[in-house]
């Protein structure tokens, strides 16, 4: 319920009440060893720490522990919250071709997995519509060549280089340091995290739901 209660007062505007509620909650989770809802708890950080200026690599870290947490348990709805955080990491790093793949493949993995978009994941879309172009989310223009592995494992290395990149530079980043963002790298093929397996294999290639 902490990280239930900071997300709403950081919504509220007491951004450091709620962060620090939500704070409590990554604590009390890890110690609790409870995978599912640390995952949860670490997306409601980054949530909050995007809400100010110059914790875009703080956010990174947490979305990147928690996808690490969620990418091989099978729990799509996690999966999916955790694949909307990202990409609003990404937002926060200019970073608008990974935020629209990875927005784009949370609203398809909803559908195939047949998950209702709930009302934290709705704000999560239309929030990120605002901010990319619409019609770069939507399910109709995800990357259907590359396998939701490969996303994941993509995204690790963002969020990772995101996070050395800003501890390199004092935590924050101009324009000019960043260099080629890491969705460019990509595109060149430079991808070198191996990702998580899931157990049921990709459910992209697995055709209709059963």
């Amino acid at each position: 319920l902490a990280g239930h209660y900071g997300l709403a007062l950081a919504a509220a505007g007491h951004v450091e009440a709620g962060r620090q509620r939500c704070a409590e909650a990554v604590r009390i989770m890890r110690e609790l060893g409870d995978a599912y809802m640390l995952s949860c708890m670490l997306n409601f950080k980054a949530n909050i720490l995007l809400r100010e200026p110059g914790n875009q690599a703080a956010a990174a870290r947490a979305v990147q522990e928690s996808l690490e947490l969620s990418a091989g348990a099978g729990d799509w709805p996690t999966l999916i919250e955790t694949l909307l955080s990202a990409a609003e990491v990404a937002v926060a790093f200019d970073d608008a071709l990974l935020a629209a793949r990875l927005a784009s493949s949370a609203l398809e993995l909803c559908e195939i997995e047949d998950i209702p978009i709930h009302p934290r994941m709705g704000s999560a879309v239309d929030r990120l519509r605002e901010t990319i172009h619409p019609h770069q989310v939507s399910r109709e223009v995800s990357d259907h060549e590359a396998t939701l592995d490969r996303i994941i494992a993509h995204t690790l290395d963002c969020l990772s280089q995101w996070v050395q990149d800003a501890d390199g530079a004092g935590g924050s980043l101009s324009e000019r340091d960043r260099g080629p963002s890491p969705s460019e790298r990509f595109e060149t093929g430079a991808v070198h995290h191996q990702g998580a397996s899931h157990p049921d294999g990709d459910p992209r290639n697995r055709g209709s739901r059963t």
